[in-house]
């Protein structure tokens, strides 16, 4: 059954996120599967298969795990991102939630993530609007309340999955960077941003939280493989060993 998409004050996101997520691990290792080790250059092809290198928009809605085949070929990591960001039930998932959080997550400076979040979600170079850095932060709250783990947890909170953050929370936010202006150049718009009392050193702390999981999860996959590689020399060896003992023997 469909539940209702609750929503929450940018206050109680905030105290309940903010220098609160898990570390080492603060999202799902499903998501590490896909974007572990990724830079923002490695994003910015993955940006290009979805939209059919620049010739369509994004998908807004993705309504099967098939749908992420062109940022993953593993048909149980589709499935599990899927699931973790069909967080009311409704057979759907919000594209640029999943989005914003796997360009959180892709390793760079923090100004390289500010410039491609505006890339990504403006429509004319070199200028921001309103609704544009509106549509972000409504896409990167949510995304970062599916996939996010809180301090001591294992999963996703499920009081806040599928929850967003007021819009006219988010629409004061965004007054106070824009101060009355429709449009900001770019890089006037990040200077504002990353000087933001709130939002400034919230971003940071969620991009270096992200950034350091995706490493995190690739070094442990990279573990793993060296492990089962090391274990299948050794079954080999033990193996030829027992085969040569066998036919001397006999």
């Amino acid at each position: 059954m469909e539940s209702q998409i609750k929503e929450v004050s940018f206050a109680t996101f905030k105290s309940k996120y903010f220098n609160k997520l898990n570390k080492p691990q603060c999202f799902p290792p499903c998501i590490g599967e896909i974007c572990g080790g990724w830079t923002q250059e490695t994003f910015k092809q993955v940006i290009v298969k979805l939209t059919k290198n620049g010739k369509a928009p994004i998908q807004l809605w993705l309504s099967s795990p098939d749908e992420i085949e062109p940022i993953s070929k593993k048909i149980y990591v589709r499935q599990q991102v899927f699931d973790i960001f069909d967080n009311i039930g409704c057979g759907r998932i919000d594209t640029m939630d999943l989005i914003s959080v796997l360009q959180l997550a892709s390793n760079s400076k923090v100004e390289l993530t500010v410039l491609n979040f505006m890339k990504i979600f403006g429509f004319v170079q070199k200028i921001f609007t309103k609704d544009e850095f509106h549509f972000y932060l409504d896409s990167l709250f949510s995304g970062i309340m599916a996939s996010g783990i809180l301090n001591g947890d294992r999963n996703p909170h499920p009081d806040f999955r599928g929850a967003r953050v007021l819009s006219e929370d988010i629409e004061s936010l965004v007054l106070d960077i824009f101060e009355g202006e429709e449009i900001l150049e770019r890089d006037l718009f990040s200077k504002r941003f990353l000087e933001h009392s709130e939002l400034g050193p919230m971003f940071i702390y969620f991009q270096g939280c992200y950034t350091a999981c995706s490493k995190y999860l690739k070094q442990k996959a990279m573990e793993l493989i060296h492990l089962n590689t090391a274990i299948r020399i050794w079954v080999y060896e033990w193996v030829k060993a027992a085969v040569v003992q066998s036919e001397g023997e006999a």
